[in-house]
């Protein structure tokens, strides 16, 4: 068989798998330069033709020595990379056209991680994977907006805008709830909330009205007899604490009502469970 009939004979990720061996076998007996002359071979050609997809395997093929040189000088950026991975062949290539020279422009605000977007293939973004901040925060419009950002900001936050963008978002919620499509969008109930809110329901001899639309929000149980709200916190609420703390506010000042919270810890027994008071 020949080698055009086998290579048709194979899968694509056969092929593929072939070619990284087949690349792996070549760049094997391939010398690595050093720095200094891995830069003066490659004045001879713009190393940035090589960006792009696939285009790291026609670098092995027409230059394997430079190839190697590069991957092998370039993999100590992988500690300024999104969670430790291997750094990016674009990237590699352009810390060797910047001849390794680092530069502000190529690392996050915080200096920890790099700017580096997939993709743009440039160094174009603000923030690292580690350092970002949520989308709209106060931090958010001061790097978007400088001195206006304040003014751009309180815009943001008025009241009839929030209370619009709660409602979109409060609408959706329950249409995804109540199995009616929302365009995708998949927002569910907490695994353990039912169960939580009979067990609270039949604990405290009430009735909780479920899902109940309080300014623009869906409160997981509400009691009316009681002008009492009761939520259940899953662990990831630990980590938005500023915007449930806007949200309770917000249901409090409409209700002038209590407000209580359930944490759950995915813990069966339901006589432990942790329940504050908001105040």
């Amino acid at each position: 068989m020949s080698q055009l009939q086998l290579s048709n004979s194979l899968t694509r990720s056969e092929r593929v798998k072939k070619t990284h061996i087949d690349a792996k076998s070549i760049l094997s007996t391939k010398v690595t330069y050093s720095r200094e002359e891995l830069l003066q071979r490659i004045k001879d050609i713009n190393i940035l033709q090589f960006l792009g997809k696939g285009r790291n395997r026609t670098l092995i093929k027409d230059y394997p020595e430079i190839y190697k040189s590069i991957i092998h000088h370039t993999d100590y950026f992988s500690m300024y990379t999104q969670k430790k991975q291997s750094v990016p062949f674009a990237l590699r290539l352009l810390l060797v056209s910047r001849e390794f020279q680092h530069s502000r422009d190529m690392f996050c605000k915080c200096g920890k991680g790099t700017s580096f977007d997939v993709a743009t293939q440039s160094f174009t973004k603000l923030y690292c994977h580690e350092c970002r901040p949520s989308s709209r925060s106060k931090i958010w419009h001061q790097d978007k907006f400088g001195d206006s950002w304040e003014n751009e900001y309180n815009k943001f936050i008025t009241q009839p805008h929030r209370v619009e963008i709660r409602q979109r978002a409060g609408r959706k919620s329950w249409n995804v709830r109540k199995e009616r499509s929302s365009r995708g969008t998949v927002v569910c109930l907490g695994r353990n909330e039912k169960s939580i809110l009979d067990f609270i329901e039949a604990k405290n001899n009430i009735i909780l009205e479920r899902q109940v639309e309080v300014d623009g929000y869906y409160v997981d149980g509400y009691c009316r007899s009681t002008n009492t709200v009761y939520e259940v916190y899953e662990r990831y609420h630990k980590y938005q604490k500023e915007r449930d703390d806007k949200r309770t506010l917000d249901i409090i000042n409409t209700l002038q009502c209590e407000f209580i919270v359930i944490f759950d810890n995915d813990n069966v027994d339901y006589e432990g469970l942790k329940i504050t008071k908001y105040v």
